[in-house]
């Protein structure tokens, strides 16, 4: 942390990416969970598979963060919206 011109502290840009970073993988975690709790039947509904989702996540979130964190993005707001409407999350 810094000391800026208003006399409170802020961020150095370090800590900027590193919150980015985390935000990130908190939100393709995220996604990765709901495509793991929502049950088979829900994805085939809408015409989707499962496991390609999970592979998809989890590939792209490990070997290429940016395109994992847009596949994460695109499952939780197109996707996901799609599924709910058809099943419940199993328990």
């Amino acid at each position: 942390m810094i000391l800026g011109q208003s006399g409170f502290l802020v961020p150095n840009g370090a800590m900027v990416v590193e919150l980015l970073v985390l935000c990130g993988l908190s939100l393709g975690i995220w996604a990765l969970v709901d495509v793991l709790r929502t049950p088979e039947p829900a994805f085939r509904a809408v015409g989707r598979s499962k496991s390609t989702w999970v592979t998809l996540l989890v590939v792209l979130l490990v070997l290429a963060g940016p395109l994992g964190l847009a596949a994460a993005t695109y499952y939780l707001v197109a996707v996901r919206p799609r599924l709910k409407g058809r099943s419940t999350t199993s328990t």
